[in-house]
């Protein structure tokens, strides 16, 4: 009888694993780019969710937790080989629940065509770009660059010519993490918020990239797929410790396209985006859940911040 009632319990059991956490469960509100242009924000206490901002992706909470930074599209910059969207920081109180409303826009269209953005504990702006209007003029490259909150007090970081991108600030603001690209592929680095001692974290033959950091500063995730993959194939969540001194454990086997991992500020979970939606994990990869369903398709990507 034990044996008869053994698999039943087992496909139980996994069933039960794959049910969606209730409001409640996870802790704190996120930032989550809803895949069609805009910002929500969904408050995992009590299941509330708004949508913030238009025409926007990558969010990334202040450090008062009342407003954020964002990356707002702009309008056409034409050049020889067509046209490119121009990309510019923003940043909005999330007091204001007019979506629609951009907030105050740190650069000019032209002055930085941005990839990416962090905002750091004392308020600076930490991002990656290249000098604008448009991308991939000869000699430049993707760079990360530190700013005041109102686009002042501009610090190139890295000078390298080749794409520094993904920019994720350390919880005490002493570090950045992000992904430089070696021999065509992504790897993670760090280096303090002034651009020196930079420190290669991961060492492989894979594509690195979209680091966090864990609360306590100790381990980084990022997301990594094989070095012949095409598109978002194969990406899965890894972690390794943020002085690159012990192998990397991967956190996913699903064998679907996952991004976007974030820590919550307690560090008991792992927020991502899978398959377009949102799910939630233990910070060793066990008890992985789904979360929350885009309202639309094709679904959520483009960035997700936890407020601290």
């Amino acid at each position: 009888m034990m044996r008869r009632l053994l698999p039943a319990f087992c496909l139980a059991l996994a069933l039960l694993t794959l049910l969606p956490l209730s409001a409640g469960a996870l802790p704190g509100r996120l930032l989550i780019s809803d895949g069609r242009g805009g910002i929500e924000l969904f408050d995992a206490k009590n299941g509330d969710r708004r949508r913030v901002a238009e025409r926007a992706v990558r969010p990334a909470f202040a450090a008062d937790g009342k407003s954020f930074a964002y990356i707002r599209e702009g309008g056409c910059f034409r050049t020889p080989e067509g046209c490119y969207t121009e990309y510019s920081i923003f940043l909005k109180s999330l007091a204001d629940h007019r979506a629609q409303a951009p907030g105050r826009q740190v650069f000019g269209w032209r002055r930085f065509f941005v990839r990416a953005v962090d905002v750091a504990p004392g308020g600076r702006l930490i991002f990656s770009a290249e000098p604008g209007p448009g991308p991939g003029r000869r000699g430049r490259g993707l760079e990360i660059y530190s700013a005041a909150a109102d686009g002042s007090r501009i610090r190139r970081l890295t000078h390298n010519r080749v794409f520094d991108n993904d920019p994720a600030v350390s919880p005490d603001g002493r570090y950045i993490a992000f992904s430089r690209r070696v021999n065509g592929r992504g790897q993670i680095f760090t280096m303090r918020t002034d651009g020196s001692g930079v420190l290669r974290v991961t060492r492989d033959q894979r594509k690195d990239r979209e680091p966090a950091w864990s609360p306590g500063g100790r381990r980084i995730l990022y997301v990594s797929q094989p070095a012949g993959a095409e598109g978002l194939r194969g990406r899965e969540i890894y972690a390794i410790r943020a002085d690159g001194q012990n192998r990397r454990r991967r956190l996913t086997f699903s064998r679907v396209v996952e991004n976007e991992p974030t820590y919550s500020p307690d560090g008991r979970w792992i927020a991502y985006v899978q398959l377009g939606e949102l799910w939630a994990m233990r910070p060793g990869g066990t008890d992985p859940r789904p979360v929350l369903a885009p309202r639309k398709p094709p679904g959520f990507e483009g960035g997700i911040d936890w407020a601290r």
